[in-house]
């Protein structure tokens, strides 16, 4: 079975990755959006800038999608939980 989430993908769908890349995302605007979506829907403007108007909405869509797929909160919560046990076992 192809894999098709991999780490150069930012944790996301390969289809994802290379839709926000045509759409003219850069690399540290998906960083922002995985690690820090809040902040990434904050700024937006900011992180659009190399995106067309005719494309923000579709993007807009596109990165609300991510930000809020349940696999996503899944995989956070393990990677908390992870860090928390190796800060108990420091204590």
């Amino acid at each position: 079975m192809k894999q098709r989430i991999k780490p150069h993908f930012f944790g996301m769908r390969k289809e994802d990755y290379e839709r926000l890349i045509e759409l003219g995302m850069t690399h540290a605007a998906l960083n922002v959006l995985k690690h820090n979506p809040a902040r990434f829907f904050r700024e937006f403007s900011r992180y659009t800038k190399n995106v067309t108007d005719e494309h923000k909405a579709e993007l807009y869509m596109l990165a609300f999608q991510i930000a809020t797929d349940k696999d996503r909160a899944r995989i956070d919560s393990i990677i908390y939980n992870k860090r928390t046990r190796k800060e108990g076992v420091a204590a």
